[in-house]
């Protein structure tokens, strides 16, 4: 009798790994699609499993939104070693790529305001209001704000 043997994960592992199965399901559904026994399923383990992780839909899509609100804003975080100008078309660039890269999950987040849960809404629009912001940041040599010409 052949038996799978099953690898233990580390809580921090399985964690990481019920969030990264998360996000990759924005590429091809919207938010509202992923349930408890959606992502149970995808990951092989019990409901029980990821209330454990979460405690709640809402807390499941919360931390779904804010990890792949947290990987865009890593992905263009201003590289203060350029110019001010390069820093600019640099970070455009970068952002631009990572939509490219990631639209169906920047589009599920996009459409994620729509969710009925309002801390969702409020990790997407955190990210709306963070991303100007990154123009802002301060010259290393001036210490003067940065302004878009």
């Amino acid at each position: 009798m052949s038996a799978e043997r099953r690898n233990r994960l580390t809580p921090d592992e399985r964690r990481t790994q019920l969030l990264i199965l998360g996000v990759s399901f924005l590429a091809d559904h919207p938010l509202g699609d992923l349930t408890i026994d959606e992502l149970a399923r995808r990951a092989g383990i019990s409901r029980a499993l990821v209330f454990h992780y979460f405690e709640s839909k809402q807390g499941m899509h919360r931390a779904i939104v804010t990890t792949a609100r947290d990987s865009l804003i890593q992905a263009t975080e201003p590289r203060l070693d350029l110019p001010p100008r390069e820093r600019i078309d640099d970070t455009l660039l970068r952002f631009a790529a990572f939509v490219r890269e990631h639209r169906g999950t920047f589009s599920s987040l996009v459409r994620g305001v729509a969710s009925g849960d309002p801390t969702v809404r409020g990790v997407v629009d955190e990210a709306r209001e963070l991303t100007p912001r990154i123009f802002a940041t301060r010259s290393p040599s001036s210490g003067c704000p940065l302004r878009v010409l």
